[in-house]
């Protein structure tokens, strides 16, 4: 669905735009905390469906911004992006790229929650976005992402990386599940984990 596809190949002049109204503040504080990150992972038919999920709190009593990132391999696409506030579910909306900046810093500046997303298109590797959390507000980011596997060597590997920039209380894992045809061509023999030695300070560390 990459190579070849007009959507991606004019992704960069795009980004994803949330705006939900939230109350106005007027301070600025640093006290935001990712408590939850969690990854999980199903291989159908050599394609791979990746969810990456991860919790934020803003304990200050003013709007802060904060930066969501995730590393994904060179062949893996975006299908969905969303964020969980107050029980109301924000889906990303793709607007014009000068369209989308504007009406993020008219909601930052009126202490809004928003979030702007980048990408830097066909080839992406990194994608990242920057949310300015309402004061006393949770936050749930939702990136979902696909990969169709190539076969190497005669075997199939799926590369996640996860890296939080802090600690979190709870880090949970989720080896690639299989949902296979009645006549499978692959199956799962390993998984291979690590955790930086800040994760030692965790309250909790799945790998489920």
């Amino acid at each position: 669905m990459i190579g070849g596809d007009p959507y991606f190949s004019t992704l960069s002049l795009f980004v994803f735009l949330f705006v939900p109204s939230l109350p106005l503040s007027l301070f600025l504080s640093s006290q935001v905390e990712v408590y939850s990150v969690t990854v999980d992972c199903t291989v159908a038919s050599r394609f791979a469906h990746t969810v990456m999920t991860s919790s934020a709190i803003n304990k200050a009593n003013a709007s802060q911004e904060i930066f969501f990132e995730v590393e994904m391999p060179k062949t893996a696409f975006i299908t969905n992006f969303s964020m969980l506030i107050e029980g109301q579910v924000y889906v990303g909306e793709v607007k014009e790229k000068e369209k989308a900046k504007k009406q993020y810093e008219k909601a930052v500046s009126s202490g809004q929650t928003a979030g702007l997303v980048k990408v830097s298109g066909r080839k992406m590797e990194k994608f990242s976005v920057s949310v300015n959390i309402a004061a006393n507000s949770n936050v749930t980011f939702v990136l979902t992402y696909e990969e169709l596997l190539q076969r190497k060597l005669g075997q199939y590997e799926i590369l996640t990386r996860v890296k939080p920039k802090q600690l979190v209380q709870n880090f949970q894992v989720t080896p690639c599940s299989l949902k296979l045809n009645p006549n499978p061509t692959f199956s799962m023999s390993t998984f291979k984990y690590s955790f930086p030695r800040s994760f030692k300070k965790c309250q909790n560390i799945f790998v489920t």
